[in-house]
């Protein structure tokens, strides 16, 4: 925690000290980039990434196989039913996959997003800051 404190710190690209206040501005796009719970978080998407590609890699080689039988054996009605089958289960599994992964990711970008304001906050607090910035287009106020 220290750590992404000091990250913080030297990603306070301004300063502007006035009679109203300490008011400090955070460059939210190299944070969030450079962010270490966000590389962890990354890691542990690949991983899953991974693992889910070797599974729908292994049942296309297995319908391909299956492909190559039916070439072979034309009027095997079983067959060609269990190949439908098969498709469609392999169809529905990468549907399925891939909107899990979109969600991943927004639970993922929500997780770190939070964490990220819990340190500029306690950052904020600690160092005396009445007001830190978001420099983005949105200007958003990030620590008050």
């Amino acid at each position: 925690m220290k750590k992404t404190i000091a990250v913080i710190l030297v990603m306070i690209l301004g300063v502007s000290c006035q009679k109203t206040g300490k008011v400090g501005y955070i460059n939210i796009k190299m944070v969030f980039s450079d962010f270490a719970y966000k590389k962890e978080l990354e890691k542990e998407l690949t991983a899953i990434k991974n693992s889910r590609k070797f599974i729908l890699d292994s049942m296309e080689t297995s319908l391909k196989v299956l492909n190559k039988r039916m070439v072979s054996e034309r009027d095997n009605k079983d067959l060609m039913a269990e190949f439908q089958t098969r498709r469609e289960i392999f169809f529905e599994k990468r549907s399925r996959f891939e909107e899990e992964e979109e969600e991943l990711v927004k639970r993922y970008d929500e997780r770190i997003i939070n964490q990220l304001n819990s340190y500029v906050k306690e950052y904020g607090s600690m160092e005396g800051f009445d007001v830190i910035l978001g420099a983005n287009s949105t200007g958003n106020v990030m620590y008050t």
